[in-house]
């Protein structure tokens, strides 16, 4: 692997990147380093920031200060600016502290006093449709309580928090919906009886937090009895292959188009015959955040190939290199195997990939196969 194909490997999330980091720290300390303070993932929102994939690779240095000091100040930075670049720096953060280093614990109880004093004297003219930090301090209070060894004191420290929030400073007032997330994941962590008996107290903070949540459950709860019943969607019928839309997809792509919607056209009517064209076709999109054509072509492939359509080998295996999504990868690695094209070395990459759900199919396969 060199320099370039590392890069590529890691912004898209494989496992390849730590595997090479593990034999060989020095050489790919620079591009380790790269990373921290830039969100790498396709879609934090769906598949996470990779923030522990990065993690896993930072392990393998002995001297950690050198990520602490690329990170630190990067999230400092973006507590005023929307976007996933604070939560994939207070992540690799919170990831840092949970493996014990102490320096990144102090900056985690730094940086949710900051958020709170921003929230405190914030105006109405500080908050328009979106709210960094209030978005922000919650992202970050969800991460910190994954990794908590008191979760039941973090998750009453941060309802007093939200509670005095709404009590001292009005213009919070139309935001205290926005920590569901939080609450969905202490109720699971918790479970519904301590959650519940948590909430329930007494504390003049958490009394008004409590409030704010009763209203909000309330307000949904007329919303759903005012939801037209006409709006439940219809079920959507599997278009069988056709000739006519193959010979159009072949036309269009002998014609020099790559766009993505003429290369799944053909992987939805493709036959065995067309696998070369259907490559060629392939290796020409370019796989790059802001152009969607290479998604449009990767759901194509997915969901073709459960319907047992011919397309060939060698594009899922192409796909998997070259795919950013990583819920996508999930099932071209799903397809690997039921093909039987899991070589040892993609097994290996798989066990270590920033998608945990390819880790745990990976992890099932290597079961399977050591115990027939």
């Amino acid at each position: 692997m060199n320099q370039r194909q590392f890069h590529h490997d890691l912004i898209r999330g494989l496992g390849s990147c730590v595997l090479a980091v593990q034999e060989d720290p020095e050489r790919w300390l620079d591009e380790v380093l790269w990373a921290c303070g830039r969100p790498i993932a396709y879609d934090p929102q769906c598949e996470g920031t990779h923030a522990e994939h990065l993690m896993e690779m930072v392990a393998c240095y002995p001297d950690w200060r050198l990520f602490f000091d690329a990170v630190y100040p990067a999230v400092r930075r973006w507590y005023h600016h929307p976007g996933w670049k604070f939560d994939y720096c207070a992540n690799l953060i919170v990831q840092l502290a949970a493996s014990g280093y102490d320096p990144a614990l102090c900056a985690l109880e730094t940086m949710h006093l900051e958020l709170l004093s921003i929230l405190r004297t914030a105006t109405r003219r500080d908050i328009p449709c979106t709210f960094p930090a209030w978005e922000h301090y919650e992202h970050m209070t969800v991460a910190r309580l994954s990794q908590s060894e008191e979760p039941e004191a973090f998750c009453r420290r941060v309802f007093c928090e939200c509670g005095a929030l709404l009590r001292e400073n009005p213009a919070l007032s139309d935001w205290w919906a926005y920590n569901d997330w939080f609450r969905a994941v202490a109720e699971d962590l918790l479970g519904e009886e301590a959650y519940r008996a948590l909430l329930n107290d007494d504390d003049p903070d958490l009394a008004r937090y409590r409030e704010a949540v009763h209203e909000m459950e309330r307000v949904r709860e007329e919303s759903r009895k005012d939801r037209p019943r006409s709006l439940r969607r219809a079920k959507r019928r599997e278009k069988a292959p056709s000739e006519k839309d193959r010979r159009q997809a072949l036309r269009r792509l002998k014609a020099g188009e790559t766009s993505g919607d003429a290369i799944a056209l053909l992987v939805k009517n493709c036959r065995p015959e067309d696998g070369e064209t259907l490559m060629r076709a392939v290796r020409k999109l370019k796989f790059r955040r802001e152009e969607g054509d290479w998604h449009e072509v990767v759901l194509a492939v997915n969901h073709e190939a459960d319907r047992d359509v011919p397309l060939p080998d060698e594009l899922f295996r192409y796909l998997y290199r070259e795919n950013l999504c990583g819920w996508c990868r999930r099932d071209l690695v799903e397809q690997l195997i039921a093909r039987g094209l899991l070589t040892p070395q993609l097994l290996a990459e798989c066990l270590h990939d920033s998608n945990e759900d390819v880790i745990s199919l990976a992890e099932m396969f290597e079961f399977q196969k050591n115990n027939p």
